[in-house]
C-alpha cells in the first residue's frame, strides 16, 4: 500500500503516519458494505484485517496482536490459530458491515477476538488453573484490564484523526468490528481449544456443553448476520 499509493498519488496521507491514500485502502479490500452487497466483493470481509491507516496503526495492532495471540496460539497450536483467525478476521468485519455501513480497515476486531479467547480459556480451564478462588478472580480481572488498556490506547491514537475519519464515513478505531471480534472470539475459541476429557463424567459433559455452545452460536451468529446483511435494509 506504501508503494502503490507513492507511485499512484506521489504522497503519503497527511492525516497519519506513513499513511496510505484512502483509494489506495479501498482498492485493496477496505471494508465497504455496499461494495459487497452491489458487486459481490466477499474478499472485503477478511482483507480490512491485514490493512491499517498508517504506520502507528499498524504498530500498536501488531504489539497487540503478538502480545495476546502469543498466549492463545500456545494453547490452540498453529493450525487452530489459522482457523480461530480466519474465522475472527470474517466474523467481525461481517458483524461490522452489517450493523454500519461506514467504512473500516485494522486488525482491532482480530484483537478483541484474542481477548474473548482468553475469557474462553478462564471458562474452559476453570477447573485446572491452579491456586485458590481468589487467584481465579485474579486472573479475570487481569483479562478486564488488558481490554480496557487496548481500549484506551486504540481510542487515543484515533483521536488525532477524528475530523478526517468523520468526513470520510469511517469508524476508526473500528467499534462494531471489535464488538464482533469479541464475540466470534469468544465463541470460535469454545469449540478449538483442546479439551481435556481426562476426568470424572462431569468434566467430561462440562467440556461437551461448551463445546457445543461454541459452534452453536458462531453458525447461528453467521446464518442471522448473512440473511440481515443481503435481505435487511441496508444501514444508513
Amino acid at each position: 500500500m506504501f508503494i502503490h499509493t507513492l507511485v499512484v498519488f506521489e504522497e503519503l496521507n497527511d492525516n497519519f503516519f506513513l499513511g496510505p491514500q484512502l483509494q489506495t485502502l479501498q482498492k485493496f479490500g477496505m471494508r465497504m458494505p455496499w461494495m459487497i452487497r452491489a458487486h459481490g466483493d466477499v474478499h472485503r470481509w477478511f482483507m480490512p484485517s491485514m490493512l491499517h491507516f498508517g504506520f502507528s496503526h499498524f504498530v500498536i495492532n501488531i504489539i497487540l496482536q503478538v502480545a495476546l495471540g502469543t498466549i492463545v496460539e500456545s494453547i490452540l497450536g498453529p493450525l487452530r490459530m489459522v482457523t480461530f483467525y480466519a474465522i475472527v478476521a470474517l466474523g467481525s468485519n461481517l458483524f461490522g458491515g452489517t450493523v454500519t455501513a461506514t467504512y473500516a480497515t485494522g486488525s482491532e476486531g482480530v484483537i478483541y477476538g484474542f481477548i474473548g479467547a482468553l475469557f474462553s480459556i478462564i471458562l474452559v480451564y476453570w477447573g485446572r488453573i491452579g491456586g485458590t478462588t481468589c487467584t481465579k478472580v485474579c486472573t479475570v480481572f487481569m483479562v478486564v484490564t488488558v481490554f480496557i488498556m487496548a481500549t484506551f490506547l486504540m481510542t487515543t491514537t484515533a483521536s488525532t484523526a477524528s475530523r478526517y475519519t468523520a468526513f470520510f464515513r469511517i469508524t476508526y478505531p473500528d467499534l462494531y468490528g471489535s464488538i464482533g471480534g469479541f464475540l466470534y472470539g469468544l465463541f470460535a475459541s469454545m469449540f478449538l481449544l483442546p479439551r481435556t476429557l481426562r476426568e470424572r463424567g462431569k468434566v467430561v459433559w462440562r467440556e461437551t456443553g461448551i463445546f457445543l455452545l461454541g459452534v452453536f452460536a458462531v453458525i447461528a451468529m453467521t446464518a442471522v448476520l448473512l440473511i440481515v446483511f443481503f435481505v435487511g435494509k441496508a444501514p444508513e
